[in-house]
């Protein structure tokens, strides 16, 4: 072992009860607190003041990846849920997308914004050349004999196709499915903009949701000490009960320092290396 506490503290490690006499003795010889100022306080005793400092930095070595390893723990399961919920985030956008480019195809909506404007505009000028048309078919009319058949005729065919195309625009014609009937193409559009909506929110989600993988995991890479050191322990120079002192500040994660030390003792039994860490 790495300080050889069984010689260290003269107890054979033959003995059935070895391991508890010699954490029994350890637990006499250190003491940690939480300061006032959210820091830990370390301290290890011992009659060699040079293995007193050396136990107290491992044991703050110690600290340091056990809770490092538990912090990287939480992050990678952390990154590991976001992952999965993108992937159903992103299954739901491509049915959401299927099912907009379907209604697109089917209702013939690609823009909804320019192709109502375009339907407003081609009634408009629908109504207006129709009135145009009848207003020219009554001025033939009165005119008795002096305008050919065929032209009353045109114009007569011309009036009826604009008539057909007004009421088909305009939804009279109820035998038509036209994509260019208004009443039809309003009711579709809306179907259109909820899809599109849709589309563009969970599009969005699933962006910040990539960007937001992307910094846990550039967290997680960083590989941050989880202690960041305020005094490193020094051989003391007092020889009565010499003893050093190690103060560390816990960052954001100073609480789970109380519960690391408790699984610190529970790892005596199997390593003895670090039995000088075992409890608050």
């Amino acid at each position: 072992h790495k300080y050889g506490l069984y010689e260290h503290y003269n107890v054979d490690s033959t003995r059935s009860k070895a391991s508890y006499i010699v954490r029994e003795k350890l637990m006499g010889h250190y003491k940690i607190i939480r300061t006032k100022y959210d820091a830990i306080e370390l301290t290890i005793e011992d009659q060699d003041p040079e293995v007193a400092a050396a136990m107290a930095n491992s044991a703050r070595e110690k600290i340091n990846t056990i809770i490092s390893e538990m912090i990287r723990g939480s992050q990678q399961r952390v990154i590991e849920s976001y992952a999965k919920t993108i992937g159903t985030k992103e299954v739901a956008l491509r049915e959401i997308q299927d099912s907009l480019s379907s209604a697109q195809l089917k209702y013939g909506i690609f823009d909804p914004e320019a192709q109502t404007e375009f339907l407003s505009t081609l009634v408009t000028s629908t109504e207006t050349k129709l009135v145009s048309e009848n207003a020219k078919l009554e001025s033939y009319k009165s005119s008795g004999g002096r305008v050919a058949r065929d032209s009353i005729a045109k114009l007569t065919a011309s009036i009826a196709g604009l008539q057909s195309q007004l009421d088909l625009l305009l939804g009279r014609d109820t035998s038509s499915q036209s994509n260019y009937s208004i009443e039809r193409f309003n009711k579709a559009k809306g179907t259109i903009l909820v899809l599109d909506d849709s589309y563009k929110k969970a599009t969005n989600t699933v962006n910040f949701d990539k960007e937001l993988l992307k910094t846990l995991e550039s967290a997680y890479n960083l590989n941050v000490p989880a202690l960041h050191v305020v005094e490193t322990a020094q051989v003391p120079v007092v020889k009565s009960r010499p003893r050093r002192t190690l103060v560390v500040l816990a960052s954001t994660f100073a609480a789970f320092l109380f519960i690391v030390l408790g699984v610190l003792f529970i790892e005596s039994y199997k390593h003895l290396d670090w039995s000088f860490i075992k409890e608050w």
